[in-house]
């Protein structure tokens, strides 16, 4: 066997592999449309970051321990954010998130997820992942990070989502609008902050 023939064995070997794992849309629902649709999802990223007047200190306790109650003042977008146990910001602590999100023929539209903080790492960083996928969004996570600059912060923030076929197609038009939308969000945290 030639390393050509080998090559184009094994794809066909992974070819036959996704074609058999095709979803029927019409019974019922497996594992298999999860990891079909994961097969063609591919992973936008989107990163900004922003200069604030305050300790890391300062604004981790403003961003991850006051979340909860402060998240609305940057992220109009967000609808409702209700805690779900204690409601005490930390690791391991979940909520749902109502939040505005354009969805395609139908403009923006009240979209219920529930999040978990992943990572909290005092003044460094907190993380939130959303824990149940829809159609159009096969991961969510959001990623703050607070590095101290002086006697300023430099915050970032990147936020990440996983984008199955077909949505991936628009993949450079879903960066760019939530480029200039998380640069807003961020210069609204600061003047909450800095205010």
């Amino acid at each position: 066997m030639t390393p050509g023939s080998r090559a184009r064995a094994h794809r066909g070997a992974r070819n036959r592999q996704t074609r058999s794992s095709v979803p029927s849309w019409h019974g019922r629902r497996t594992a298999a449309p999860a990891s079909f649709m994961r097969c063609f999802a591919d992973m936008a990223v989107v990163e900004v970051r922003i200069d604030v007047a305050r300790s890391p200190e300062e604004v981790f306790e403003f961003v991850a321990d006051r979340y909860f109650e402060n998240v609305r003042r940057w992220d109009r977008d967000l609808v409702e954010v209700t805690p779900l146990g204690d409601g005490v910001m930390g690791l391991g602590a979940r909520a749902v998130e109502v939040r505005r999100e354009p969805l395609p023929r139908r403009g923006k539209r009240p979209v219920g997820r529930t999040v978990e903080v992943t990572v909290f790492d005092r003044p460094n960083e907190l993380v939130l992942a959303g824990l149940d996928s829809r159609p159009g969004h096969d991961l969510y996570l959001t990623r703050w990070r607070f590095a101290p600059l002086g006697r300023r912060t430099r915050v970032r923030l990147r936020y990440q989502v996983g984008l199955p076929f077909p949505f991936v197609l628009g993949t450079p038009i879903f960066k760019l609008r939530n480029h200039f939308d998380l640069k807003r969000r961020l210069r609204r945290l600061r003047d909450a902050i800095e205010g």
